[in-house]
């Protein structure tokens, strides 16, 4: 129902927020069960996104084969309005440096 899938939005967007404002990381996810992107959107500004990052642990291998992996959560955020810039980092640096990547994940020539 419309109505029930606005409210569970709001919910997941509410508590990823509270995690945010306390400083933690929040994984986006965009797998074949598990999808937050949607919901989740509104967080991808100047104020939130270098603790934001893109997750796909749950994707079926024809999803991943037909659609992608994270290349296919970017273009969809994209799509939606997130800025380029912003898109990529949340799918690259902001992974490499969660997982303590730091000579991964740069954006660079």
């Amino acid at each position: 129902d419309f109505t029930q899938a606005k409210l569970d939005r709001q919910s997941s967007r509410d508590a990823a927020l509270e995690k945010l404002q306390k400083g933690q990381f929040i994984m986006i996810r965009e797998g074949t069960a598990a999808k937050n992107l949607k919901a989740l959107l509104p967080l991808m500004n100047q104020q939130y996104y270098s603790r934001l990052m893109f997750a796909t642990d749950d994707k079926h291998p024809s999803d991943l084969l037909h659609g992608g992996h994270i290349d296919y959560i970017v273009k969809n955020a994209i799509s939606m309005g997130v800025d380029p810039i912003i898109a990529m980092k949340v799918a690259s640096h902001n992974a490499a440096r969660y997982f303590l990547m730091n000579n991964k994940g740069a954006i660079a020539p």
